[in-house]
């Protein structure tokens, strides 16, 4: 992992944060997402891919247009081909991915904190704490907690990041790219 004391060359009051959020259908918790992310205090951009939206999507869609950049598709595209399309129509140095069902807090600087963590680090996993008392709600908490303590411990020996939960994590703009983007692969989401 690289070190690094500025984003993208960037000083602390230029650099741009792209969210970008992969929709099927909808997503009950995008209003949410979308209140919050738009009172962070930072510039920012954001964007939402809707595969196969619904007229509840597309309604939503209509309300936030003036703040938020949405990509419509008509036929299921898939969550790597989402998260590929949208950042090539972003221009943030930093890149965040949430899933439509996450939720971000309430608090104001969460993107300042995201870029912050980020002056040292390449990549950032974002915490996880799941919220719904289900047995599948109990199930993927197990999950997280798993590959969470995996990807530490593997971390702690080959000092890289063999993997990254897909959820919520964010990443540097050079970074991805020099990766190649999203690998169109089968995955569970």
């Amino acid at each position: 992992m690289l070190k690094s004391t500025e984003i993208s060359g960037a000083s602390e009051m230029s650099y741009v944060v792209s969210v970008v959020i992969p929709v099927f259908r909808e997503s009950p918790q995008l209003r949410t997402t979308l209140d919050r992310l738009l009172r962070q205090n930072v510039s920012k951009e954001i964007l939402v891919v809707i595969d196969q939206p619904t007229q509840s999507s597309l309604s939503l869609a209509e309300e936030f247009k003036r703040d938020v950049k949405f990509i419509l598709n008509g036929e299921r595209i898939g969550k790597s081909h989402a998260l590929n399309l949208a950042v090539k129509n972003s221009k943030g140095d930093v890149l965040l991915f949430l899933d439509a069902d996450v939720e971000v807090p309430e608090d104001e600087n969460f993107l300042r904190k995201v870029v912050e963590e980020l002056k040292d680090a390449d990549l950032l996993d974002i915490k996880k704490e799941v919220l719904r008392q289900s047995f599948l709600s109990k199930m993927t908490y197990y999950e997280y907690a798993g590959f969470n303590v995996g990807s530490w411990f593997v971390t702690k020996f080959v000092k890289k990041s063999p993997s990254i939960n897909g959820s919520a994590f964010a990443i540097r703009r050079e970074v991805l790219e020099s990766l190649g983007g999203f690998k169109q692969v089968i995955c569970e989401d």
